[in-house]
């Protein structure tokens, strides 16, 4: 009798055991695949962040070519009294940026800041980018004239589009409203 039980004690050990390692396994088998999905949206991300470079390349030389076409306009203008010439530079800066389909940067700057804005008003209260919103610094300023904070530019940005908080929270809506702006 104690052979018997003890070979059955090493077989309920042995199946015991190999039950722990078949869930290690396949708990293993869960983390692997969440590794690869990982992998595959890292890879997906630089792919897209690789587009995205590609296209700023191209403008980027698109604008230094207009920049350079505008220099060497402004360079062959005869100044006659400083008010027509401007008027002149600005008018052929203008065409030329409609004609390389170039946005105001003032503009652009603009949309990515009430762009970024709508996403953190969509934020949860809890999460830590919307308090940084709320957030005063303790201490005193230099002397002068205080620096403008972002929040005061965001609200001029939202008051020149006509943006109210309530529009942030559709989001596509907000799209469609910050590029109008």
């Amino acid at each position: 009798m104690g052979c018997k039980s003890l070979t059955q004690s090493v077989c309920i050990l042995l199946a015991v055991a190999y039950l722990s390692l078949e869930q290690q396994l396949e708990s293993l088998g869960h983390r692997w695949g969440n590794v690869c999905r990982a992998v595959e949206q890292r890879g997906a991300s630089l792919e897209r962040t690789v587009a995205l470079w590609a296209s700023f390349d191209e403008l980027h030389e698109r604008f230094c070519d207009w920049l350079s076409r505008a220099e060497a306009t402004v360079s062959q203008m005869d100044t006659v009294d400083g008010t027509s010439d401007m008027r002149l530079i600005t008018e052929q800066v203008q065409h030329l940026k409609v004609r390389l389909g170039i946005d105001d940067i003032i503009l652009i700057l603009q949309q990515n800041r009430l762009r970024w804005y709508g996403h953190v008003l969509r934020k949860e209260d809890t999460d830590w980018v919307k308090k940084c919103m709320d957030y005063e610094v303790e201490g005193s300023r230099p002397r002068g004239r205080p620096k403008r904070t972002w929040r005061e530019v965001v609200q001029k940005d939202c008051q020149a589009c006509n943006l109210n908080r309530q529009d942030a929270m559709d989001r596509s809506r907000w799209k469609k409203l910050i590029k109008i702006g």
